[in-house]
């Protein structure tokens, strides 16, 4: 990555639901290389970690986390685990060519998949992770899915046992 860009710091998750699925979205904002289409590719919710007039963060990442994800899609996450961090220029595929991204991943549940989307969301739906498999995806976003693939299984197994044995 350039260093003259500026660098935005901004949170996001894998968010999975009962129905063993996981939340993907297309944006307007986002394309997959420079001769792509804005808008034709799949990533997952997130945004902006909140910076006061100084430039300094005002809140953690997993604030964050929550805010965006209740301003994208109105609904509350739970179960939050912390992924891991990387970086991806904007260069070709972001709207505005001169930022670079610092991402910090999460994966979350929700117990509630009716999405109330915003207006940074031109499509969205819940897939399998086998389906997830065969979208067209950002790069980073193929990536981040196919590292956390085993812990995503695992949790959304944890959160069906646990909800039977609470629903019953």
């Amino acid at each position: 990555m350039t260093e003259d860009k500026k660098i935005k710091r901004c949170v996001g998750p894998i968010i999975y639901n009962l129905e063993g699925k996981i939340f993907l979205m297309k944006s307007p904002k986002w394309r997959q290389g420079k001769d792509g289409k804005f808008g034709e590719v799949w990533t997952v919710p997130g945004g902006e970690i909140e910076k006061d007039d100084t430039g300094t963060e005002i809140e953690t990442p997993e604030q964050a986390l929550k805010r965006e994800i209740k301003e994208e899609l109105g609904i509350e996450l739970s179960h939050i685990e912390y992924i891991g961090e990387g970086r991806k220029s904007g260069e070709t595929d972001f709207i505005k060519p001169n930022i670079n991204f610092e991402f910090i991943d999460f994966i979350a549940r929700t117990e509630n998949s009716k999405i109330s989307p915003n207006s940074e969301i031109s499509e969205y739906g819940w897939f399998t992770l086998n389906e997830a498999d065969s979208l067209p995806m950002i790069d980073v976003t193929k990536g981040f899915i196919t590292r956390c693939r085993q812990l995503v299984e695992k949790r959304i197994v944890e959160f069906q046992t646990e909800y039977k044995i609470n629903k019953r």
